[in-house]
């Protein structure tokens, strides 16, 4: 009779647990799709069938999970903020007309198309998407925020690994006198390298500033090597990400040089008319502005709306 007692307190206990887990999983989580939901039917029949055995089973598959398989990755130095990477989304994603709007289908309730969209971002040159990437940090979805830390985070560990040693190989060759073309070359590779994931600001400003330094100092080396090895869109880099990080002087400099070495080139006077408007000298953003209007360079599209503007 004692058996038959504890079975039956059994069979209570494992029903009032399957209640709960179906209300917990269809009232609380109402969000879910479909397939979630028939997942949910399937295993709480296998725990009303299987008092105890099913139960246990999938607590210790999600205990498991939880502690195994969902390890938290640390993205201290990666921007967590949506906010802190709208204005760095790259062009690239905008090219892909089948793409939806990144910002809206990361709002969207169907947790799928989100993770689709990210697997379609993914195929992608997704080294030059890193802060579309970045946007899905903050989804709703688990799931999908995790892979897009894991992205980042593997991301930016080759590319510390591969700067601190590319830097390294380069400035020992300087060191040596061993500096050629070749070593001109690589520097002006690691340049463009360094540009590519510095523009699109993923890092917390103290990584930021380090590198755009370490960046500085490298476009120095090269310069001391050949002062026309870099072209203007290179020098125009090195404007750009010293102006982020508010290096006024460095940025200064690197506007003289080009100033000297292409004088009569779009750079040359987009850069300075970026350094001037970021220090609000009125005075000389308008004398620049002034001297490109009447100068026989062809100007772009975005140029041009900045002409029309203050003009």
């Amino acid at each position: 009779m004692n058996y038959e007692r504890a079975f039956i307190i059994v069979l209570i206990i494992n029903s009032i647990v399957t209640s709960i887990y179906i209300l917990y999983n269809f009232i609380v989580r109402r969000e879910k799709t479909k397939n979630d939901r028939s997942s949910y039917w399937v295993r709480a029949i296998v725990m009303f069938l299987c008092p105890i055995v099913g139960i246990t089973l999938f607590l210790s598959a999600h205990v498991i999970y939880k502690f195994v398989f969902s390890k938290s990755v640390d993205l201290s130095e990666v921007i967590f903020s949506k906010e802190r990477t709208e204005s760095s989304i790259n062009a690239d994603v905008e090219r892909e007309s089948n793409l939806i709007p990144v910002e809206e289908a990361l709002e969207v309730s169907d947790k799928e198309d989100v993770r689709s969209l990210m697997f379609s971002v993914t195929q992608m040159d997704f080294k030059k998407m890193l802060s579309v990437i970045a946007l899905a940090l903050d989804s709703s979805d688990s799931e999908t925020s995790h892979y897009a830390a894991s992205i980042l985070q593997d991301v930016i560990d080759d590319f510390r690994l591969n700067v601190r040693k590319e830097y390294a190989k380069i400035q020992k060759l300087i060191e040596e006198g061993e500096a050629d073309e070749g070593t001109v070359s690589r520097a002006l590779a690691l340049l463009g390298y360094i540009n590519e994931i510095l523009t699109q600001s993923v890092f917390m400003e103290s990584e930021q500033l380090f590198m755009t330094e370490l960046m500085n100092k490298l476009a120095g080396d090269v310069y001391k090597l050949d002062n026309r090895a870099m072209n203007p869109e290179q020098i125009g880099w090195v404007v750009l990400r010293t102006l982020d990080v508010k290096l006024y002087e460095d940025c200064a400099l690197w506007c003289k040089r080009i100033k000297s070495i292409y004088p009569d080139t779009l750079e040359s006077y987009s850069c300075c008319m970026q350094l001037y408007y970021a220090k609000n000298d009125r005075k000389n953003f308008f004398l620049v502005m002034d001297k490109l209007k009447k100068s026989d360079v062809v100007v772009d599209q975005k140029t041009l709306e900045i002409l029309r503007m203050f003009s």
